[in-house]
């Protein structure tokens, strides 16, 4: 009866918490993927169009 001011919030959070953490493991799967194409130079159209067209 004691720990259900604790554990209540800490559950609350749990939803939060992964969200957070799906978050990051889907940006860092991206970037490695992005990363990826451009080095071995099959880019997507997207990139293509970003490299070529950027003002540099």
């Amino acid at each position: 009866m004691g720990a259900g001011p604790i554990i209540i919030p800490l559950v609350a959070l749990l939803i939060p918490i992964l969200l957070l953490l799906m978050a990051v493991v889907f940006d860092a799967v991206f970037v490695s993927w992005a990363a990826y194409r451009l080095w071995h130079d099959r880019e997507h159209g997207f990139f293509k169009r970003l490299i070529r067209h950027h003002p540099s």
